[in-house]
C-alpha cells in the first residue's frame, strides 16, 4: 500500500484568567491542537481528530472533523489528552 508521511505539530496553549472563576472554580482557558508543520491543507490526509479529555469533562471524547483541528475549553488543573487521527 501507499504510505504518505507528513510532519505535524500538536500541542496546547493556556491563558490564565487572573483569578479563579466563582461559578466553576476554573482558572484557565486552554486550546489543544493538531496542525500541519508547513502551512498546507491536511483534509486530504486527516478525516478526523479524536481528543480524549479527562473524564471530569462533559462528553470527554471529542471529535473534530475539519480544519482547524483544535478544541478550546476551560479548566483548573493538568491532565493528559490522548489524540488520535
Amino acid at each position: 500500500g501507499l504510505v504518505i508521511v507528513k510532519p505535524i505539530v500538536y500541542g496546547n496553549i493556556a491563558r490564565y484568567f487572573g483569578k479563579k472563576r466563582e461559578e466553576d472554580g476554573h482558572t484557565h482557558q486552554w486550546t489543544v491542537y493538531v496542525k500541519p508543520y508547513a502551512n498546507e491543507d491536511m483534509s486530504a490526509y486527516i478525516k478526523k481528530v479524536h481528543f480524549k479529555l479527562h473524564e471530569s469533562y462533559a462528553n470527554p471524547n471529542r471529535i473534530v472533523t475539519k480544519h482547524p483541528y483544535e478544541l478550546t475549553e476551560t479548566g483548573w488543573g493538568e491532565f493528559e489528552i490522548v489524540i488520535k487521527m
